[in-house]
């Protein structure tokens, strides 16, 4: 009687294993793959920021000009925008509320890397605030700081609409001249040329991403 027990324990326990080492994966059990991002869609709305109400910000009328090497800031009433050229013809743009510009990391950039500043010229009249470098001129509206970029043979290159915010959300648009193409934006979900349509840039991994979203962060 014993022993018939001991058997049968050593059976059950036998046919336990067996069922533990061949249970399903969840796409075996046939889980769709949207599974999830449901469930990450649901934990973003959870915990997902009150949304922002009201009219977009922007900098405003420029109010005055800090030289700084390699270019200048300028400080409007809303916000302050950084002007920075790393070469003749290679300009960085940062435009912050804040008003602080704090050093930007990159991966891109080796940490040995030392920037030497470009000679910069300011100049200003009762309409425009002119940032230059030799190989380009960035132009600045002074009552809607927008901005033109030309180049030294007076070609203009870039036309934008003006910088805009409201809360977390920032909003850039930029002129296209008819023969120019839009590409890359951190590999959009869609063709290649992504001219002619409204984009979002993410600073995180957004889920559930379909064609036509954002597969990934700019």
């Amino acid at each position: 009687m014993f022993r018939r027990d001991r058997k049968k324990k050593q059976d059950k326990s036998s046919k336990k294993q067996t069922e533990q080492t061949q249970t399903p994966t969840p796409n075996e059990q046939g889980n769709p793959p949207e599974r999830y991002a449901k469930v990450a869609e649901k934990m973003a709305k959870q915990f997902a920021k009150p949304p922002v109400t009201g009219s977009l910000k922007t900098p405003g009328i420029i109010q005055h000009v800090q030289q700084i090497p390699g270019g200048a800031i300028i400080h409007a009433a809303n916000a302050s925008i950084s002007v920075i050229f790393y070469q003749p013809n290679l300009v960085e743009i940062r435009m912050r509320p804040d008003r602080q510009f704090p050093p930007v990391f990159s991966y891109a950039l080796s940490e040995t890397f030392k920037f030497t500043p470009q000679a910069a010229t300011v100049t200003e009249d009762t309409d425009t605030v002119v940032i230059g470098a030799g190989g380009m001129a960035c132009v600045f509206t002074r009552t809607t700081t927008q901005l033109r970029i030309y180049m030294t043979n007076g070609q203009e290159v870039s036309v934008e609409s003006g910088f805009s915010w409201l809360g977390e959300k920032v909003t850039w648009q930029r002129q296209l001249p008819p023969d120019e193409g839009c590409y890359g934006l951190g590999q959009r979900g869609w063709g290649l040329n992504l001219r002619g349509r409204k984009w979002a840039l993410w600073n995180f991994d957004p889920v559930g991403y379909g064609r036509g979203t954002d597969p990934v962060y700019y």
